[in-house]
């Protein structure tokens, strides 16, 4: 044995060889300077590859397929392993492209765990078992809270109470919300449905009244207003009706639709009273909101048309004696007269 230097050298090279006989594992080292010595082989990682020096990036070109053999530990066997290089390099796919497919072969037939929450010792194919026990669980249960409400609206809502939600940021989800806590005003009890607390409104959403509609009601049948005995105290005659209700005029007229849409208001002319002459009478009939406007409550002026009537009556029934009385005097002292043939 020996050493043999390249035809192409130019001149004499002149190494230091060691003086010992190297160990088990050793090889030659220089220190630039043609001094030989033996040392252990480097543990340093490795800088340069495939001819390519500086940190190791793998890069096209630089496995070979083939040199796959060995079935990995796992649940995935080499051969997918295998086919899916294969495809890289024959079919030059991309990243992204190639992860689809692998997802597409790792949840192929993986059976639904019956537990869905993923630990740091599942492998795999169990964690992707349980991601996809966790997705169909959602897509079998994807009513949002609108339907969930719907839902609601066809069941019974005794004694629901669904309000302190957070408002949501979303538009609709605040929309749904704000339907969802309506229901805990209301209370269901067979076919009866009954509003609890707060105020409802129609065509407005700042209600005045305990109902409180903006727009025409129509129905079938009269409007019952509680009136028994038994409710009232404090009875007394509305004095002087006639009086007050001749100092009241009733008028034709038609709103100011155009100052006023949001009230809604009819636009055929209208028969009925000013709240303002009313209620230099009868206030109690007269109410108003927190911008002065007011209204009339036409019902309450019945009970002094029935006391001017009374009035009209009885001044009538005096005025009716008086003739009479005032006839008899006459016709007795000319019987002749025309009225007393009457």
């Amino acid at each position: 044995t020996g050493f043999k230097s390249p035809d192409t050298l130019a001149g004499n090279i002149l190494y230091v060889m060691p003086a010992t006989a190297p160990t088990a594992g050793q090889v030659l080292s220089s220190d630039g300077s043609n001094n030989l010595s033996w040392i252990a082989i480097p543990s340093a990682p490795v800088t340069t590859i495939f001819g390519r020096n500086g940190a190791v990036v793998a890069v096209a070109g630089d496995y070979n397929a083939g040199l796959i053999t060995n079935t990995p530990a796992g649940d995935i066997a080499g051969v997918t392993v295998q086919a899916a290089i294969n495809e890289l390099d024959t079919e030059k796919q991309s990243i992204a492209s190639f992860a689809g497919d692998v997802r597409g072969v790792l949840l192929t037939g993986v059976s639904l765990a019956t537990s869905t929450a993923i630990t740091a010792t599942d492998s795999m194919l169990v964690a992707f078992g349980k991601l996809q026990a966790q997705n169909q669980a959602l897509t079998t249960d994807k009513a949002d809270l609108y339907n969930i409400a719907q839902t609601i609206t066809a069941q019974s809502i005794t004694a629901l109470s669904l309000t302190g939600l957070q408002t949501p940021s979303n538009p609709q989800d605040a929309v749904n919300k704000a339907y969802v806590d309506g229901f805990g005003h209301w209370s269901k009890s067979g076919a009866d449905l009954a509003f609890l607390t707060g105020k409802v409104g129609i065509g407005l959403s700042s209600p005045l009244y305990d109902l409180h509609v903006n727009g025409s009601i129509a129905g079938t049948s009269p409007f019952m207003n509680l009136s028994d005995a038994r409710y009232k105290k404090e009875i007394e005659i509305v004095p002087n009706a006639l009086e007050k209700i001749l100092s009241i005029k009733g008028v034709s007229y038609k709103f100011k639709n155009e100052e006023f849409p949001d009230l809604k208001f009819s636009n055929h002319r209208e028969l009925g009273v000013i709240a303002q002459t009313v209620e230099k009478v009868f206030p109690e009939a007269v109410s108003k909101d927190t911008n002065g406007f007011r209204s009339v409550a036409y019902t309450m002026l019945i009970s002094p048309i029935i006391e001017a009537l009374r009035e009209i009556n009885s001044k009538t029934t005096r005025l009716e004696n008086e003739n009479k009385m005032l006839k008899s005097y006459l016709c007795e002292r000319d019987p002749e007269a025309a009225f007393c043939k009457i």
